[in-house]
């Protein structure tokens, strides 16, 4: 009896193996990218598509604009479900998707139970430069940024969660600079830590260093139901870096002091910079 359970067990698993190999996966995903979307939309293609007993593998998944332009493009995603996960509530979690874009990588889990959800993220070695979407919109961005943190939305209740940002050799483009004298901010190494909970999202900690400008400092959000709408308050200390132009250097010096007791302050000594008012409408407070 035993022998013919595991004969059996064994045909099983060989019928279903084959079954895998030979589900025409590409075909099948063709056709709903084709029937989801809509007459002068973006659509999604990809390069090729296989379907494993551990998950599935989409290679070069791009999404274009109707004009043919790519708006998102990566070299591969790959999605792994939990089978107990499936036998368990019929959803595969926890589902563990993984990325490769940007020159670099990114893994994501997606966990929980019912209606509530928990992502946990982690990015490496992403750069910024060779991402063609975002270097479109800012033509000379370049630099290196990863990421870790976990967010948890939970059926009923606000979101919560943590992580970190960390940055390399980073150049963002100033498009309308004014009368700074400075076509780019560079930033050699920067760190962010952040948590969210009770609506609010708070930045304990902002670092940055590059040749331009020193910043350390910390922020909070109070989220609102338009992100836009968001209350900011940002409190920054700001001090000119080695090769700050003269006009940066000048615009810093008219923050005021960290130190306001001081009589004769140093051209370099740290100044106060306070954001505040929305994400759509941010003031600097003087």
């Amino acid at each position: 009896m035993r022998r013919k359970l595991k004969i059996a067990t064994a045909a099983m698993g060989l019928f279903l193996l084959l079954v895998v190999l030979l589900f025409p996966t590409e075909q099948i995903l063709r056709s709903l990218s084709t029937a989801v979307t809509r007459p002068g939309g973006p659509t999604f293609i990809f390069r090729s598509a296989r379907l494993r007993p551990w998950g599935l593998t989409i290679e070069g998944p791009t999404v274009q604009n109707p004009d043919g332009t790519e708006m998102v493009a990566i070299d591969w995603v790959r999605l792994r479900p939990s089978w107990l996960g499936f036998l368990h509530d019929g959803t595969g979690r926890p589902w563990r998707i993984g990325l490769a874009g940007c020159r670099g990588t990114a893994d994501i889990d997606l966990a929980g139970e019912g209606a509530g959800r928990i992502f946990a993220l982690e990015a490496k070695s992403i750069d910024l430069g060779s991402c063609d979407s975002l270097t479109r919109v800012l033509p000379g961005l370049a630099g290196i940024i990863e990421a870790i943190g976990h967010l948890s939305i939970p059926g009923k209740g606000d979101p919560t969660g943590e992580g970190t940002i960390q940055l390399r050799q980073v150049v963002l483009p100033i498009k309308n600079p004014g009368n700074l004298d400075i076509e780019a901010l560079h930033v050699d190494t920067g760190y962010a830590r952040w948590d969210m909970g009770n609506r609010r999202l708070t930045v304990s900690k902002i670092d940055l260093h590059g040749p331009d400008v020193i910043v350390s400092g910390t922020g909070t959000a109070t989220i609102a139901p338009q992100a836009a709408h968001s209350n900011l308050n940002i409190r920054l200390t700001v001090v000119p870096g080695p090769a700050a132009s003269t006009m940066l250097r000048r615009f810093i010096e008219q923050l005021p002091l960290v130190d306001d007791d001081e009589p004769n302050p140093d051209p370099d000594a740290p100044r106060l910079l306070i954001i505040r008012g929305t994400p759509e409408r941010p003031q600097v407070i003087r």
